[in-house]
């Protein structure tokens, strides 16, 4: 029986397989402008990947962000912001949770901005960078984004908004509805928010998306210096329920015990 039940999942994952590389062969997603770059497992020089957290450092924080994504936390936000000065080590935090994420099958998508490569600090990018992974993850949602693409064709080039409503929102709302929501969350990573220009047309148009659990079941990570025109959007103004905040945590006011710094 758990042959039989091994084979019928092995079959199932097969042909997942098969549909995400005839969605990501198709014309449509091909030419949709996305940073390769900013995705967390990419060679950025000289042949270096980024780094996460050496083993045995940081285990309270990753076991906490892990236990907020797996929603047996006490923290219950679609919205989590790790928050620090330079040096805090939150990109190599970023990049410990996303191959935790990946290795559950749980990472949706991610984004790492910087100042360094143009595409990865370029806002325009972040929305279709992000549902180009999310067409791998999910086969329904990259058919519903293939079929809003061919319709839509400029959507690509409107701003933040606009993108983030067509080809973020309403796939995944087809995945909600055709799917269900899965008991754990699906996650997307969007690290150093601070290294991306204009990245406040993004946060204006996704964090009220979180806030009215627009896009239910979809958890967001993010990490970013303390800068005023991030805090202005990740500090919800207004009473907002639990599922509705963000939660903040604030790296140099962890204890001590808690962070080893590399």
């Amino acid at each position: 029986m758990h042959m039989k039940n091994a084979r019928i999942k092995s079959s199932s994952q097969l042909g997942d397989t098969k549909k995400i590389a005839n969605i990501l062969e198709n014309h449509t997603i091909q030419n949709m402008p996305y940073s390769q770059r900013a995705f967390h497992d990419v060679d950025i020089g000289n042949g270096h990947a980024r780094e996460g957290c050496t083993p045995g450092t940081r285990e309270k924080i990753l076991k906490d962000i892990e236990e907020w994504a797996d929603g047996v936390s006490s923290v219950q936000t679609l919205g989590y912001w790790i928050c620090g000065m330079a040096g805090t080590g939150k990109s190599t935090i970023a990049k410990s949770v996303c191959d935790t994420m990946k290795n559950r099958k749980m990472l949706a998508a991610t984004f790492f901005c910087s100042r360094q490569f143009p595409e990865c600090r370029d806002h325009s990018k972040i929305i279709t960078t992000i549902v180009y992974q999310m067409a791998q993850f999910s086969p329904l949602f990259g058919r519903e984004l293939v079929t809003i693409l061919k319709g839509n064709p400029d959507i690509v080039s409107k701003p933040p908004s606009e993108q983030l409503e067509m080809l973020l929102v309403e796939p995944w709302m087809k995945v909600v509805s055709t799917e269900g929501m899965h008991s754990f969350g699906s996650v997307i990573i969007i690290d150093a928010l601070d290294e991306c220009e204009n990245i406040e047309s993004v946060l204006s148009a996704l964090i009220p998306a979180i806030q009215n659990q627009r896009m239910p079941g979809l958890k967001f990570l993010f990490t970013s210096r303390p800068e005023n025109h991030i805090y202005r959007h990740l500090n919800a103004p207004r009473p907002l329920s639990a599922e509705s905040q963000v939660e903040k945590m604030y790296l140099h006011n962890v204890e001590a015990s808690h962070v080893s710094f590399l």
